[in-house]
């Protein structure tokens, strides 16, 4: 608190005021697929020509939806950007990709509450052409994705946020551009029904087995550690028994020992915990 004395004489104490900061932390997403790579921070990310904005919204900088900042953004005037008018960030790629999955980082000290969606997109003809994006949120990250990947080298995403509830404003700070990955599909295509419990009838039994190599093998690595372990001592404790000192005193020579009477008896123990590892 503070006074101030003037020629009209000294006045009151002023207004005290307590105030907090708060760190912004900004979300995790993933870099698997990503097109738009970080360039350092406050540069233009890797594989983009340019981003345009919309008259009627306001930006910190010129590239600030696509220069891995989270403390510049993009923000619309109002609620809307899908649904009465398409004004979202323009972004022009340096060739060609074919996506599905777009993320937008909103704001990280402005709320507000994605609900709907749609990705517009320069067509084959020239055109822009606007589809309809399931949209999904997680804490700040909206995600868009369509049900059919597309081709080209100019993309709008679009979202529309609820009026009346936090700023009622549309802003991104970060967008994430992914390059379409066939593999989720693929695997949905094996099966006949939602919960993956019945294969279709047309599944070959090459593409079981092709599809069946990396599981089985992953959970063979995962265990491999423990059962060479235990393999490791089993054979120390066989090749110390009675019967392999007596066999020793036979005169048996120490690759016969090992071949006879070690591998043996360590091969069903070693064989049962791998496949009780699965």
């Amino acid at each position: 608190m503070m006074t101030a004395t003037n020629h009209h004489g000294t006045g009151g104490l002023s207004q005290r005021y307590l105030g907090t900061t708060a760190k912004l932390v900004p979300p995790v997403t993933p870099n698997y697929k990503l097109i738009n790579t970080p360039n350092g921070v406050g540069s233009l990310t890797n594989n983009i020509e340019k981003v345009e904005f919309t008259q009627g919204g306001t930006t910190d900088n010129d590239i600030s939806v696509l220069d891995n900042d989270y403390t510049t953004a993009w923000t619309w005037h109002n609620w809307d950007t899908s649904a009465y008018g398409k004004c979202g960030p323009k972004i022009t790629f340096k060739e060609e990709h074919t996506i599905d999955t777009i993320k937008l980082i909103t704001r990280l000290d402005l709320d507000s509450w994605p609900y709907t969606g749609n990705i517009g997109f320069v067509n084959s003809q020239g055109n822009w052409e606007y589809r309809d994006a399931s949209l999904s949120t997680s804490g700040r990250v909206v995600t868009l994705k369509l049900s059919e990947p597309i081709t080209t080298k100019q993309i709008q995403p679009n979202i529309s946020v609820y009026p009346g509830s936090g700023s009622g404003k549309v802003n991104i700070s970060e967008i994430k551009l992914y390059e379409y990955d066939s593999l989720e599909k693929d695997v949905d295509n094996l099966f006949a029904d939602d919960l993956k419990l019945s294969l279709n009838s047309d599944v070959t039994i090459l593409q079981r087995v092709h599809h069946l190599v990396l599981p089985a093998l992953t959970l063979s690595l995962m265990s491999f550690a423990n059962i060479a372990l235990h393999t490791r001592q089993k054979l120390i404790d066989v090749m110390e028994s009675e019967y392999v000192l007596f066999a020793r005193a036979r005169g048996e020579d120490k690759r016969s020992l090992l071949h006879r009477h070690g591998l043996r008896n360590i091969l069903l123990p070693a064989m049962t915990l791998q496949f009780a590892s699965f």
